[in-house]
């Protein structure tokens, strides 16, 4: 396993342009073993859809309304990144894990950007991963 999921359920797509859409869905590529040139977190959503791929220090657990959970704590959050999926809904955000990197524990989550949203009319939450990068096993 490449990462410990923190929550199976995303939000659900039934609102605005999703309507009928599985929720978003993050997953890892492999294990983010140090080092791993080619790790990376790939979202699957609704094709050519944007995705902002969030990274945070500490995992939270923060409900948001319509079904929906903020995963990853925005107080102490890392990076945030925008990536427009392909035409088969497939948003990757690539991750090399360099050599010598200490253990390292991210949290991790994915928001769809999907109008008339259930967070915001805006966004459409992923599963959460909490990753050991460069360590051995989940955290």
């Amino acid at each position: 396993m490449a990462g410990k999921e923190l929550n199976t359920n995303g939000c659900r797509g039934e609102w605005g342009t999703r309507r009928g859409a599985p929720a978003p869905a993050l997953f890892a590529n492999g294990l983010p073993a140090s080092p791993n040139p080619a790790y990376s977190l790939q979202a699957q959503v609704v094709a050519s859809n944007y995705v902002i791929f969030a990274f945070a220090s500490q995992t939270a657990n923060v409900p948001l309304g319509n079904g929906c959970t903020l995963l990853v704590d925005d107080t102490q959050m890392i990076a945030t990144h925008l990536v427009q999926a392909n035409g088969s809904g497939a948003a990757t955000w690539n991750l090399p894990v360099p050599a010598g990197l200490a253990a390292t524990d991210v949290a991790c989550q994915a928001f769809e950007l999907v109008v008339g949203g259930p967070i915001v009319n805006l966004l459409a939450a992923s599963n959460g991963l909490r990753i050991r990068a460069a360590g051995t096993g989940c955290p």
